[in-house]
């Protein structure tokens, strides 16, 4: 399960370096919270449905759909907060919701459903059909790939002093990328991965 969650990050990765000229007009509203991730979700559903990326039909699309998407996004996000004040079951319960957090765009770009519909679809994707595939993608490898990162940074340091300003440079972009766009097109790729569908 977990090399299947490490090939969802692989994909993540081989589409922005596919086409990062195609994203580079709109790099910076990918890296808005909420927003970008549906805006990745529209990117991503173009080239899954056999169409050139148009990255600025996208971002008028994600204006259209991004007010019920951003009320799934906060119901999500309160009940995660709530269960959060809960001890000890309170952080399974809040990490699910996230779980369910991050299937929203997906739910409403490929899909169609928002409001209790569409909270109703994220909850049993996550549920009943990515058999732990959520945690192990969306929160167990991004926490590994952090860990390495900053041991070989500290390593590399270790070795050579100088190595310690270009890994830290190299490790803020590194998290900038798993943070805003990585994440945003792993959401994407799991959901893909989730319900059987090629993403191509």
């Amino acid at each position: 399960m977990r090399f299947r969650s490490f090939v969802i990050w692989k994909r993540s990765v081989n589409f922005h370096l596919t086409y990062w000229k195609d994203l580079l007009p709109v790099l910076p509203i990918l890296c808005v919270p909420i927003f970008g991730d549906l805006l990745q979700s529209i990117l991503i559903s173009q080239k899954v449905n056999g169409r050139n990326i148009l990255p600025w039909q996208a971002v008028q699309r994600s204006w259209s759909l991004f007010p019920p998407f951003f009320f799934m996004k906060i119901y999500f996000e309160g009940a995660a907060i709530l269960w959060s004040l809960v001890p000890i079951y309170g952080i399974f319960m809040g990490i699910k919701y996230r779980l369910y957090w991050a299937m929203a765009s997906n739910v409403i770009v490929f899909e169609g459903l928002s409001g209790e519909n569409g909270r109703k679809r994220c909850r049993e994707l996550i549920d009943n059909y990515s058999r732990g595939m959520g945690v192990s993608t969306l929160v167990t490898v991004p926490a590994l790939l952090m860990a390495a990162l900053v041991l070989i940074w500290t390593a590399a340091g270790t070795i050579n002093e100088p190595f310690y300003i270009y890994g830290f440079w190299t490790l803020m972009a590194l998290l900038v990328w798993v943070g805003f766009l990585g994440s945003g097109a792993v959401n994407t790729f799991l959901y893909l991965e989730t319900i059987g569908k090629d993403p191509g």
